[in-house]
């Protein structure tokens, strides 16, 4: 679908609007503004007027034609998984539901584009890319997806912002910002979140284990298919370890560049309208796997209060953002093993873990906890004191809050005490460490591609890849200003007051 603001094409006397040529049509929508020219088959379609149909073959429609809307999915499981009805206005977003069920509406986007490829029983929403010999049966292709170099697509949802290229995808639900551009398979997958990618190669599709198709995948965020791996199915990666030695929190403490660019790479290439994506990494579910994952490695001690992170209230029922509250003092140190197995750490799988890198991950993941939970507090100081004129009423009122009574159960948590001067100087520490770990991340890059090879420097601009950190440095040096005004200013009107009590 090409909207007539696109521009037209112009042969010797003639002129005709871009358009579709070399393409099979199949229960389609033609809006206004476009020309079809020279295609072979077009059937069950629907012209709308102030389009051009010249020059093409069979022109044919049977009666009950749906123009793709109504057709079932069948995902995951291929004997009769997740199957989701296709309409033209099926929105996705990270919780993975189906909403907005209805016929497809009738407004394109001019950057709409479909090129040679086939088309039957599918979906293509706003502002797709569709074309060199591409094949989509059955599905559903999300805003600005793409696809190209002969991929194949049955009886799968590519969730915006997502390309595939040359690659197989079968049953599965290919979640946003996904890297399918080489020749790999991806059978019965579940990929809610996506924000992951696929090497050449991969095979992501032994779902036949038994003597039925049967079995499927679940990827978590945004996990790294690497060159000819073999997945053996059932397989579910959501919030599992993937290495024989674990390295927990390994991320954080010796690669936080990946984070970094991440989050901007997300924020910079979402092209969609129409969804709302979480660009940002540390949120409230990311946070509850992090307290989860340091629970564990620390030995606490759970207690029967369920907390979410989300309303910061006690909660009833378990969800994606909720933690059990932990009882007692803890400690990182324990000496009384030198490997951990499953029988030691619950979830740690077949892998093993040292005792060094338990620390390690301790350490990373509380780091991580308490910047989520004084970025939270910070946030609430300041939102209740750009409201008020009155310094003291504003410090009333944000003892207020509904939820500061959580905030400061988990400040008694993470700190025990906390003045307002120490919460501050905690986080700038843990801002200021971070960025420190993210430039020595890519400076390990550089040291070992210049030891690899001597002309490394000629094909890679050091200054251009660090230009993230130094963007996430300023913004950390403007926050850092205007929370030291704010803390001097309370603590000159209310003293430096206790946080946790």
């Amino acid at each position: 679908m090409i909207s007539e603001e696109v521009g037209v094409v112009s042969f010797e006397d003639s002129t005709l609007p871009c358009g579709l040529s070399d393409t099979t049509f199949h229960n389609c929508y033609l809006f206004p503004g476009i020309a079809v020219h020279k295609n072979t088959y077009v059937e069950n379609s629907v012209v709308l007027k102030g389009s051009i149909l010249m020059g093409c073959g069979r022109i044919t429609c049977q009666k009950d034609a749906t123009y793709g809307n109504g057709v079932t999915i069948n995902m995951g499981n291929e004997t009769g998984g997740l199957q989701v009805p296709s309409f033209g206005d099926l929105k996705y977003n990270e919780l993975s539901s189906v909403v907005d069920s209805g016929v497809f509406q009738n407004d394109a986007l001019p950057d709409y584009l479909v090129l040679n490829g086939d088309l039957a029983e599918s979906i293509l929403q706003w502002g797709c890319v569709f074309e060199s010999g591409s094949n989509c049966a059955k599905s559903i292709l999300c805003e600005h997806a793409d696809t190209s170099c002969n991929a194949k697509i049955v009886n799968s949802i590519i969730a915006p912002n997502t390309g595939v290229s040359s690659g197989e995808c079968n049953s599965s639900l290919v979640g946003p910002f996904i890297g399918f551009h080489h020749n790999s398979v991806l059978i019965s997958a579940l990929w809610f979140e996506g924000k992951g990618n696929i090497g050449y190669g991969a095979n992501i599709g032994s779902n036949h284990t038994g003597r039925l198709p049967d079995q499927e995948c679940l990827p978590g965020e945004g996990v790294f298919f690497g060159l000819g791996c073999n997945i053996k199915y059932p397989c579910n990666l959501r919030s599992a370890p993937y290495t024989i030695e674990i390295f927990p929190g390994w991320v954080i403490y010796a690669n936080y560049y990946m984070v970094l660019r991440n989050e901007d790479k997300f924020a910079h290439r979402n092209k969609s309208h129409r969804q709302c994506f979480a660009t940002r990494i540390l949120r409230d579910s990311v946070v509850a796997m992090l307290m989860r994952a340091r629970d564990r490695l620390a030995f606490f001690h759970p207690s029967k209060t369920l907390f979410d992170l989300s309303t910061l209230e006690v909660a009833t029922t378990p969800s994606a953002t909720t933690v059990y509250l932990k009882e007692g003092e803890w400690s990182v140190d324990r000496e009384d093993s030198a490997v951990y197995l499953e029988r030691d750490i619950e979830g740690l799988g077949k892998n093993l873990l040292t005792e060094h890198n338990r620390k390690l991950g301790v350490r990373a993941y509380s780091m991580m906890i308490r910047l989520y939970l004084l970025r939270r507090v910070f946030s609430a100081i300041q939102t209740a004191f750009e409201r008020m004129t009155d310094d003291a009423m504003s410090y009333a009122s944000l003892f207020a809050l509904p939820q500061w009574n959580g905030m400061k159960t988990l400040l008694r948590q993470e700190y025990g005490s906390l003045l307002l001067s120490q919460a501050l100087a905690a986080y700038g520490s843990i801002e200021y460490e971070l960025l420190r770990i993210a430039e020595n991340s890519k400076r390990k890059d550089f040291t070992r591609g210049n030891y690899v090879d001597n002309s490394y420097n000629t094909t890679h601009n050091y200054e251009k890849d660090m230009s993230v950190v130094y963007k996430q440095r300023d913004a950390v040096d403007e926050k850092m200003e205007v929370l030291t005004n704010l803390t001097n200013r309370i603590i000159t009107v209310c003293g430096d007051c206790e946080l946790c009590s």
